[in-house]
């Protein structure tokens, strides 16, 4: 993990150009749960990817990296075309590699510049955790709230999105603009004016506290030892006329 950065960036900015991929048998299956690695330069990172299709067939899935507690991180993006599949948490790192029959994918991948392989194979189905539904949240936090990190000589907006469900719960999650749109479901407490918000993808919190007319809160990101100040500011939803 980068030193002062936000609550969505892992260990190694996983990326991959945009390569020329070795043809492979022709499969039109990317559903499951996969294990794979891609060697950085002394260092080989283990990694798990979740696929599987929605209820309009629609392929969603996650990714997460063990050794560095980060799980069940979003997908943005995942693309079948013939046997190349391309995915991505953040839309500035995208995977792209060959499906074969035998159930592996392989393929390149960047971090900040340089490139190497990266292979997966399926081990199973995909296994996905729901979104935390977060109750016990006062209904005039539901909306938008925006803010900007002061990560040292960079500045990195957040947004954080809480909707209420039909049953009163919220369902919330964290995006990271300035780093490739990364999103995380987080998990929210409130107590009084108090406000805890931690990420279910990564081990991150924010903790601050509301002002009288919840249009504000000050407080603090935490990510391992690294601490920052962060003010989130409220925009309602917008309500529109029948």
């Amino acid at each position: 993990m980068r030193h002062h950065t936000t609550l969505f960036v892992a260990a190694i900015a996983v990326s991959v150009p945009l390569c020329a991929c070795p043809a492979r048998a022709q499969s039109s299956d990317a559903t499951g749960h996969w294990k794979g690695s891609v060697q950085v330069q002394a260092m080989q990172v283990e990694f798990v990817v979740d696929i599987a299709k929605n209820a309009h067939g629609d392929l969603i899935g996650t990714i997460g990296l063990p050794s560095q507690r980060i799980r069940g991180l979003p997908l943005q993006k995942i693309a079948l075309d013939g046997a190349i599949v391309t995915f991505y948490a953040r839309d500035d790192q995208p995977f792209r590699g060959a499906l074969a029959a035998d159930g592996t994918i392989a393929g390149d991948m960047t971090v900040e510049g340089l490139s190497a392989p990266f292979t997966m194979t399926r081990t199973g189905e995909g296994v996905f955790e729901p979104a935390p539904r977060n109750t016990g949240i006062d209904k005039a936090l539901a909306g938008t709230w925006n803010g900007t990190l002061e990560a040292g000589a960079k500045r990195l907006r957040l947004v954080l999105k809480i909707d209420q469900q039909p049953d009163g719960s919220m369902i919330a999650d964290m995006t990271d603009v300035d780093e490739g749109g990364l999103r995380s479901p987080v998990k929210i407490t409130q107590q009084g004016s108090t406000l805890t918000i931690e990420s279910t993808a990564v081990p991150a919190t924010i903790s601050g506290t509301l002002d009288a007319g919840a249009s504000e809160l000050t407080g603090t990101f935490t990510q391992g030892t690294a601490s920052l100040p962060l003010t989130l500011r409220h925009s309602a939803p917008v309500k529109h006329d029948r």
